[in-house]
């Protein structure tokens, strides 16, 4: 449905999914140098938008634009959304590590690192029950079904997330320092 609506390959449609495996390397790297520099908020506050955008992105793609534009687009926003992923997937440890004592740590970061992997679940059941048979005129739809979360994240995590860390550490490992991002790296 999708290679005939947005006129392209099973190939291309394929890497709609890849592209988050390709884009996990480079952004990685910027990700995990990211929340050991800037702190936990910034990255929050990046995975956010940057998975808002992208989603938004992907809905223009089905607004009246030129046909050979449509896939190009939706590529691209996918690829802004691939690129929020690293930071989605690295914030827990951190959240855990500064927010929680160590009795609570196992917990809080298998709750939050299963959010992803739940929105994903959501994402796989909900859209095949919009674009049920082949109406492919409930793309557009299911593509706005999926942002409307996302920018329910986007406003809490604008609004909602104060500070890196909190007003007094939960135990005394979470007020140590972390190694940095270089030195980490070369071990």
């Amino acid at each position: 449905m999708t290679t005939v609506y947005f006129k392209t390959n099973a190939f291309n449609v394929n890497m709609l999914s890849i592209v988050f495996m390709i884009a996990s390397i480079p952004c990685g790297f910027m990700a995990t140098w990211l929340l050991d520099t800037l702190g936990l908020r910034i990255s929050i506050l990046i995975a956010a938008w940057l998975n808002f955008l992208g989603s938004l992105l992907r809905n223009v793609s089905t607004f009246d634009i030129p046909v050979d534009a449509k896939f190009p687009v939706l590529m691209l926003g996918q690829t802004i959304a691939a690129c929020a992923q690293p930071f989605v997937m690295f914030a827990p440890t951190k959240l855990a590590a500064l927010w929680f004592p160590d009795s609570q740590r196992a917990t809080a970061n298998m709750l939050a690192s299963m959010s992803n992997p739940l929105g994903i679940l959501l994402a796989n059941v909900i859209v095949p029950a919009i674009v049920s048979g082949c109406e492919e005129s409930q793309i557009p739809l299911s593509l706005w079904v999926i942002t409307a979360p996302s920018g329910f994240v986007t406003l809490m995590a604008t609004f909602g997330v104060c500070s890196s860390v909190p007003p007094t550490p939960p135990t005394a490992s979470a007020d140590e320092a972390s190694e940095p991002f270089l030195a980490g790296l070369k071990k």
